[in-house]
């Protein structure tokens, strides 16, 4: 696939050019993806993607009241109630981490960009504009099998888990550091989407660990 970006003076376009695709456009403003148009010569799986997204931009419009983030009480609760259902013994249902990598990863994802635990970076245009959109709003399931960063991987360089309780404990206090009013630390770029605002950092943090107690059956 090709992609060709064309700067304007406060928007640009994103063109996706492939065997199958005759032309895809994505019209991003202000950071926001805004319209989405696509032709397609035949049917492919990018086909079903680029259909699935012009459903999203004209049905959904990033209506973001609709959308889970951390910073509703309800729904951390939810997030914490899952936490408590996690066991020692919890299998996996993909990937390859076992449950206390799985805490210690989530745990690691949130002093990272809280500037606690050192970072690499590898965003591009791209990933800060259309594929931050998709990961944030599109009304779909984060997809399996995403190479983690070395740097969050148990098994590289990330934090290796201790005792299983200790290691839950610790990431229900990050998160409560994360979503509090009184924050006593600075944001750090994400190394995909890079700058958010407060409440993309809130959606993103409901979605990973979500994505990761998925993993885990709660």
């Amino acid at each position: 696939m090709r992609i060709v970006i064309s700067a304007g003076r406060n928007d640009y376009y994103v063109c996706c050019v492939a065997d199958d695709v005759k032309r895809a456009v994505l019209r991003v403003v202000s950071g926001k993806v805004v319209c989405i148009h696509a032709t397609v010569r035949t049917y492919s799986p990018l086909k079903q993607v680029l259909v699935t997204l012009t459903g999203v931009a004209a049905a959904y419009h990033c209506k973001q009241e609709h959308m889970k983030t951390l910073t509703d009480v309800g729904i951390k609760s939810e997030v914490f109630e899952r936490m408590s259902r996690l066991r020692p013994d919890s299998q996996r249902q993909w990937g390859k981490m076992a449950v206390n990598q799985m805490l210690c990863h989530l745990s690691d994802s949130f002093r990272g960009v809280m500037g606690e635990k050192a970072l690499g970076r590898k965003d591009n245009a791209l990933t800060r504009t259309v594929v931050k959109w998709i990961a944030l709003k599109a009304p779909m399931k984060w997809p399996h099998g995403v190479k983690t960063m070395p740097e969050m991987d148990q098994n590289i360089g990330g934090t290796p888990p201790a005792e299983f309780e200790k290691d839950r404990l610790a990431l229900e206090k990050l998160i409560e550091r994360f979503t509090s009013q009184n924050r006593d630390f600075e944001w750090r770029p994400h190394p995909t989407f890079a700058y958010m605002s407060e409440w993309e950092w809130q959606r993103w943090g409901y979605l990973h660990v979500d994505h990761h107690f998925r993993q885990f059956g709660v």
